[in-house]
């Protein structure tokens, strides 16, 4: 079931004017929460050992890996990788 956004009524120019600034600070709060996020994200741990670096490669080396054979596999099933994007 499809939800429906109620329908706002704007009156004046002034109601538009508000809401756009509302919108404005709604989308600078919401950047502002993403940038923090991202940051966190690719924060690197300056005195990470090396016990933790010999990981980080080991789990990158695979998954590096893991997409090179799933696109071998996705070649391979549908014969090149043109017909993989192909519309049947």
């Amino acid at each position: 079931m499809v939800r429906k956004r109620p329908i706002r009524e704007f009156n004046s120019l002034d109601d538009i004017e508000l809401r756009k600034a509302q919108l404005a600070e709604s989308f600078k709060a919401d950047e502002k929460e993403m940038r923090l996020t991202w940051q966190y994200i690719n924060l690197k741990e300056e005195n990470a050992s090396i016990n933790d670096r010999i990981s980080s490669a080991i789990s990158y080396g695979l998954m590096a890996f893991d997409g090179v054979m799933t696109v071998r596999k996705l070649t391979n099933h549908f014969r090149g990788l043109r017909n993989l994007f192909r519309n049947k």
